[in-house]
């Protein structure tokens, strides 16, 4: 069910504000997986998969638009 909201703020913006949002994730999954192979947390490690869900969440939209 919220899955279902997010996705429709995601179709509502703008295609630039989604490339915004999906360059922000990256450079968000860049830091995780930084963090990751420093001390590697397992809750950092729990935030890897749902970054890496909203990029291709974010990427789909785009790509239907």
């Amino acid at each position: 069910m919220v899955e279902k909201r997010i996705t429709q703020k995601i179709r509502e913006s703008e295609t630039e504000a989604i490339r915004g949002n999906i360059e922000k994730l990256k450079d968000e999954l860049r830091t995780l997986r930084n963090s990751k192979a420093a001390s590697g947390s397992a809750s950092k490690l729990a935030k890897i998969k749902t970054v890496r869900k909203n990029i291709a969440r974010n990427l789909t939209i785009l790509n239907q638009k």
